[in-house]
């Protein structure tokens, strides 16, 4: 054997054993994921889905639960006895999720079934600035807001529906702003606002006839207070409240006079209506007393003894 078959040799020999290394070291490593249980579901997507690739995590509330297995479009797998103009063209996303051992795939998708009913969607997340996608899972409370995509072909797998990546929600208020822009008169908006002005300037200026306006209200209002001011430093108006003050006074102290006199002849009143309605009493018992006056008393006659 020549020196140069003999490298040859060793060449290809380092070559296999590297390669065996690899596939064992592949198999230690990869040993694990060998064995685990799997089951597939899809979702579809209507958007774009550029930077998911097969392999990327899918993940439950952060919580990495399986991988992408397959991204391809829904004519091909679904939609193939379709028109291509009346094909929907969604985006079908498969992921294996990771299930316990204990656990059989119809128990998973019997679990999926039920969080679907709870609103679990999924949805093509970045995974920060790197620009690498991923699917997250999770239960939002306003996924009602965003309806499901409508097919009419027999999925393969268990189905959970889809949300708007971030960037189509983007793209999408984007849109919604300029069409409201474009729906908005700005001919009409300027004259309203015109008018709106003008209104002011006649409400504090006022239009010169019937309304004088809140300068010129303003102005009338400092005339008033500055007549009132005058009027309450006047002396004749403190001596005519001092007066009125003492003749109050007199007057209240006259008042409590005259209310102790009508109580006094209150009194007598009472007094002389009592003594009428004894004499009354007197003359209904003995009406003979007015001309005879009182009676004589009475005369008790001695008793006569029997013999």
């Amino acid at each position: 054997m020549s020196q140069k078959n003999e490298n040859y040799f060793r060449l290809g020999l380092f070559v296999l054993i590297g390669i065996g290394l690899l596939i064992a070291l592949t198999l230690i490593f990869g040993a694990g994921n060998f064995n685990k249980k799997t089951t597939i579901v899809e979702t579809y997507v209507s958007g774009s889905v550029t930077g998911l690739e097969v392999g990327a995590p899918a993940r439950y509330r952060g919580v990495k639960i399986g991988s992408v297995y397959s991204i391809a479009l829904s004519g091909p797998i679904y939609e193939r006895k379709v028109a291509i103009a009346d094909q929907k063209q969604y985006v079908v996303i498969r992921i294996e999720i990771l299930q316990r051992d204990d656990q059989s795939q119809d128990d998973i998708a019997s679990e999926i079934t039920n969080l679907v009913e709870k609103n679990l969607r999924a949805r093509v997340r970045a995974a920060g600035i790197t620009g690498v996608n991923y699917i997250e899972f999770d239960s939002l409370a306003d996924a009602e807001s965003y309806p499901e995509l409508a097919y009419d072909w027999q999925p393969k797998y268990p189905v959970v529906p889809s949300l708007p990546s971030q960037a189509d929600m983007v793209i999408a208020g984007v849109q919604k702003a300029l069409k409201m822009v474009d729906e908005v008169h700005l001919a009409d908006t300027q004259e309203k606002m015109n008018l709106l002005i003008t209104n002011l300037n006649q409400l504090v200026a006022g239009d010169g006839k019937k309304q004088p306006g809140l300068v010129q209200s303003a102005n009338d209002l400092n005339q008033l207070i500055t007549q009132l001011n005058k009027i309450v430093s006047n002396k004749d108006i403190e001596a005519f409240t001092a007066q009125a003050s003492s003749s109050a006074f007199a007057l209240r102290q006259k008042l409590n006079s005259i209310e102790g006199d009508s109580q006094l002849s209150m009194e007598q009143i009472k007094q002389t209506t009592e003594q009428l309605n004894d004499l009354s009493r007197n003359l209904s018992r003995n009406p003979s007393s007015i001309v005879l006056g009182t009676p004589p008393p009475k005369v008790n006659l001695p008793e006569v003894v029997a013999k």
